[in-house]
């Protein structure tokens, strides 16, 4: 499971304020079926979800949680274009929306070590299937030590995805 951490500037008048209050997890799984009509190894099942935490205190819950097939390829291509804007150390931009569109990550270079991020969720089971009609998202500031750690865990994703039967 790959997890994006942000970063957060608590009001100094917050009480307990949770280190991480929103993260971003893929989690893949190659033993469910994608699809009838979608082959292992070059398809996997993938679980994005938004977690909450509003304090230190507070149990993580479920923001937003969506889950469809994706193309092994997807992960790979995440992981590389995401690498080489990390590497770049300069304000660049990336968009990835994997070729089943069921939701879409935006990752945008601020000044410093800055990234905002941008994660839209597709709302199709909401509108009888219409994945071009309605989104729910959320954004968050990150840093490039969390971003490399999220590559990190993708590139530890593949391995696993490149090695699952087929």
């Amino acid at each position: 499971m790959a997890k994006l951490l942000c970063i957060a500037r608590w009001p100094e008048t917050h009480p307990n304020p949770a280190d991480y209050p929103v993260d971003l997890s893929l989690i893949f799984d190659p033993e469910t079926a994608p699809g009838p009509d979608l082959a292992a190894p070059d398809w996997t099942h993938c679980t994005v979800e938004i977690g909450l935490q509003k304090s230190a205190r507070s149990k993580r819950r479920s923001f937003s949680t969506r889950s469809g097939p994706m193309l092994v390829r997807d992960v790979r291509r995440l992981t590389v274009d995401l690498k080489e804007m990390v590497q770049q150390k300069s304000s660049g931009s990336l968009t990835f929306i994997p070729v089943v569109p069921f939701f879409e990550l935006w990752v945008h270079g601020l000044t410093g070590d800055q990234y905002r991020v941008i994660n839209w969720m597709d709302l199709a089971d909401h509108f009888n299937g219409a994945d071009d009609l309605a989104y729910e998202g959320v954004r968050f500031l990150t840093n490039r030590s969390r971003l490399m750690g999220f590559i990190r865990s993708l590139e530890a994703d593949l391995k696993t995805l490149d090695k699952s039967p087929s």
